[in-house]
C-alpha cells in the first residue's frame, strides 16, 4: 500500500449550490460536527494509508492498510465515503480551471455509501488490509483521464476531502558499502527510476570539470581545457563514457543557442577523442541555463524578470540597453559541464589467456604482490567487459599463504562482483579465509558487508547485538570510522525495519532519529543521499527526505533522479512552490528531461503525481509554457 500517499486535507464549507449532493450534509465549519473524524485522522499513524483505486472493468475501490483504523473512523451508520471524480480536461492551458458549482465537490460526484454497505461490500484480505468495492465509473469517463477524490462522511457531515497525490516511491536499499580489494570497489547505482541495474567498478574514476565559452563560439581556449587534458592524465587512462551539460545564456534563439552548445559539445568530444583509440561513449544534454539566470538576477536590480515567462524575458532581451546591463551575468551563463569516466590502462596485454596466466604465475612466484593485484584487476575488469573468458578465473592460482592474503582476498570478491560466484558460497569462502588469515582487516570487512545481504535475504541467522559488536570492532584492525559508521547507518535501516513489522513504533522512531542524525556525516554520493531520502519516505518523513535533497536541487551538474524525486516530494507543499527559487528548480528539471517533467501532471494512474496540481496558478504557468507544446526536434 505504499504506492498511496494520503497527503492533503480539505475541508469544503461554502455556500455553493447546484450539483446533487445527495443526503450529504454541510458541516458549515462546526467543528463539533466533525470532531471525531478530524481527531482520528490525525492521531492516524503516518503509515496507515488510503486511497481508491479502480481495476481494469471500471469497478472502483475504497482500500485501507489497517482494518483496526478502518473500525474507529467508522463507528456509526451515518459514517461513509464519497468519491469525486476529477478530470484532467477541467486544467487546459489558456483557460480558466472549471469546476463543478457544488459545496461538496470539484467534479462528478457519486452516491456516498455508508458503514453498513461498506461493511457489506468488504472484500476477504489476507495482508490485513481494508478492501471494499464502492461503485463503478460512470461511462462518460471513457477514454478521459481521471482522478479520484475520497470525501469522508461522520454523520453523513462532510469532514474530510482528500486530493490523493501520487509520490512516486522507489525502492529503498542499503548505502552501498562495496567489498575490499586492495582498495574499497564500489557497485554504483546506474538507474533508480528502473531496475536496480548495477555496473561493477574497476580501477576507475569520474572526473567532473567546467568549461566556459565566449558569446556565439564553438571553440575553447587551451587555457580553459588544460587543466582538463592535465587532470586526466591520459597516459594512464582511458576515456569511456562522456556526459556533457551544455549550456547557453538565454538571450536569443532557443533553436539557435541549442544548436550552439551541441556543436561546443562535440567540438570537447572531438579535442579528447585524439588521445585515445577507443571509442568514447556519449551522452549530451544541451539547454539554455535559465537556472543559473533566475538565481543571479534574484539580487539584481533586474528581480522583476523572475516574474515574467520565458518568451517574456526573451522580448526583454531584445533592448540592447538592458541586454547590456545584463551581460556581466550572461557571460557566466555559458559553459560545459563535464562528467568524465576513466578507466586505467595497464601493462596487461590482451594476447591470449595462456600468457595472462604465465605473467600472473611469474608475478606470483616472484612475490611481485603489486604487479599480481595489476594483472589480476585488470583481468576482471576485461572479464566483464567482455573481452576475456570467464573460465580463466579459475587458472588464476594463489597460494593460501599469509603473503597471498590480499591477492585471495581480492579473488573472492572480484569473482562475486562479476557474478562468477553467489552471495552464500562468497560469504562462506570469506570465512574460510578468516580461518586461514585471522587478522587480515579487508576479510573481516567483507564478511560483515556481505553478512547485511545475508540478513536482508533471511539466508543467514544474524545476532543483532553480536553483529552491531562485530561492526565496532574493525576499528580494532585499522577499518577507517568513516566506513564503519556507514555500516552502523545501515545496520540501523535493518533494525528500524525489523522494530517496524513487530510494531515496536517507539524503537521505530528512535532508529529513525538516530539514522538522521548520523547520515551527514558520511561521504555521500548523489545516490545515497536519494537512497537515505527514499527510506525515509517509505517511514512518511517526508520533511526528512526534502531537507536531505534540499542543498543539491539547485546546481545545473545534479544528479537527474534526485532533482526529480525533490520534486515529486516538494511540488505539493504550497510553502516551498510560493519560494521564488522554486522555479529555477523546476526548470532545472525541464532542462535536464522535459518529458519526464511534463508526466508528473499526468493522472496518477499514468504515472504522474496528479493533474489536480495544476490548480496551483503558478505551477499551471510553468507547465503550460514548458508542456503544452511539440517537442523540438533540435533538443533531443
Amino acid at each position: 500500500m505504499k504506492y498511496i500517499k494520503l497527503l492533503l486535507f480539505i475541508l469544503l464549507a461554502s455556500n455553493i449550490t447546484g450539483q446533487n449532493t445527495y443526503d450529504i450534509k454541510n458541516p458549515q465549519n462546526n467543528y463539533k460536527k466533525c470532531s471525531r473524524c478530524i481527531e482520528t485522522l490525525r492521531t492516524m499513524p503516518e503509515e496507515v494509508q488510503m486511497g481508491i483505486k479502480n481495476d481494469m472493468f471500471g469497478n472502483l475501490y475504497f482500500i485501507i492498510s489497517d482494518k483496526r483504523w478502518f473500525d474507529v473512523l467508522f463507528k456509526k451508520s451515518g459514517d461513509g465515503i464519497a468519491v469525486d471524480i476529477i478530470s484532467k480536461d477541467q486544467f487546459i492551458c489558456g483557460k480558466k480551471n472549471r469546476f463543478k458549482h457544488s459545496w461538496a465537490s470539484r467534479g462528478k460526484l457519486l452516491p456516498p455509501i455508508y458503514l453498513k454497505d461498506l461493511k457489506k461490500n468488504m472484500l476477504p484480505s489476507q495482508y490485513g488490509e481494508v478492501i471494499i468495492k464502492i461503485g463503478k465509473i460512470p461511462p462518460h469517463f471513457k477514454n478521459k483521464e481521471i482522478e479520484y477524490n475520497l470525501i469522508i462522511l461522520q454523520n453523513k457531515f462532510l469532514c474530510h476531502y482528500n486530493i490523493f497525490l501520487n509520490i512516486q516511491s522507489y525502492k529503498w536499499d542499503l548505502l552501498d558499502m562495496g567489498l575490499y580489494t586492495d582498495t574499497i570497489t564500489y557497485q554504483t547505482k546506474i538507474d533508480t527510476t528502473d531496475k536496480q541495474n548495477i555496473k561493477t567498478v574497476l580501477q576507475s574514476k569520474r572526473l567532473k570539470f567546467i568549461i566556459p565559452f565566449k558569446k556565439n563560439k564553438t571553440d575553447f581556449s587551451q587555457t580553459d581545457i588544460k587543466p582538463l587534458y592535465d587532470s586526466l592524465m591520459l597516459t594512464d587512462y582511458y576515456i569511456t563514457n562522456i556526459e556533457i551539460r551544455a549550456f547557453s545564456s538565454v538571450e536569443g534563439s532557443e533553436k539557435h543557442n541549442i544548436e550552439l552548445q551541441r556543436k561546443r559539445a562535440d567540438n570537447i568530444v572531438a579535442a579528447l577523442q585524439k588521445f585515445q583509440t577507443p571509442r568514447i561513449k556519449q551522452k549530451i544534454i544541451a539547454s539554455e541555463n535559465w537556472v543559473e539566470f533566475f538565481e543571479d538576477i534574484s539580487t539584481s536590480p533586474y528581480k522583476y524578470l523572475t516574474q515574467l515567462s520565458k518568451t517574456e524575458i526573451k522580448n526583454k532581451l531584445k533592448d540592447n540597453k538592458i541586454l547590456a546591463e545584463l551581460e556581466p551575468y550572461l557571460n557566466k551563463h555559458r559553459k560545459v559541464v563535464l562528467i568524465i569516466d576513466l578507466e586505467r590502462k595497464t601493462n596487461v596485454l590482451i594476447s591470449s589467456p595462456k600468457q595472462i596466466i604465465k605473467e600472473f604465475e611469474t608475478a606470483v612466484s616472484n612475490k611481485n604482490i603489486k604487479e599480481a593485484i595489476e594483472i589480476q584487476k585488470s583481468v576482471f575488469s576485461k572479464i566483464s567487459n567482455n573481452k576475456l573468458p570467464s573460465s580463466i578465473i579459475k587458472s588464476l592460482e594463489i597460494p593460501e599463504k599469509t603473503e597471498y592474503s590480499l591477492l585471495l582476498n581480492n579473488q573472492a570478491a572480484l569473482k562475486y562482483m562479476i557474478d562468477e560466484a553467489d552471495l552464500y558460497s562468497t560469504y562462506s569462502e570469506f570465512l574460510r579465509l578468516q580461518d586461514l588469515f585471522p587478522k587480515d582487516s579487508h576479510i573481516k570487512y567483507n564478511i560483515c558487508a556481505l553478512k547485511f545481504r545475508l540478513w536482508i535475504l533471511g539466508k543467514e541467522l544474524i545476532d543483532p547485538k553480536k553483529f552491531k559488536t562485530e561492526i565496532n570492532k574493525l576499528a580494532n584492525y585499522g577499518i577507517n570510522r568513516k566506513l564503519i559508521n556507514r555500516m552502523l547507518v545501515n545496520y540501523n535501516i535493518i533494525m528500524c525495519e525489523y522494530y517496524m513489522m513487530n510494531g515496536d513504533y517507539k524503537n521505530k522512531d528512535r532508529t529513525l532519529k538516530y539514522i538522521y542524525s548520523k547520515y551527514r556525516y558520511l561521504d555521500n554520493t548523489d545516490e545515497d543521499l536519494l537512497s537515505i531520502a527514499q527510506y525515509f519516505v517509505s517511514f512518511a518523513k517526508y520533511d526528512w527526505a526534502v531537507k536531505i535533497l534540499e542543498p543539491k536541487v539547485k546546481k545545473i551538474d545534479i544528479n537527474e533522479d534526485l532533482l526529480f524525486y525533490y520534486l515529486n516530494l516538494t511540488i505539493v507543499n504550497t510553502k516551498l512552490t510560493k519560494r521564488s527559487n522554486y522555479k529555477t528548480i523546476m526548470l532545472n528539471a525541464v532542462n535536464m528531461n522535459k518529458v519526464r517533467f511534463c508526466k508528473l501532471f499526468s493522472s496518477q494512474n499514468s504515472g504522474g503525481i496528479s493533474f489536480q496540481l495544476l490548480d496551483n496558478d503558478f505551477i499551471k504557468k510553468t507547465y503550460c509554457e514548458n508542456c503544452n507544446e511539440p517537442e523540438k526536434t533540435d533538443n533531443k
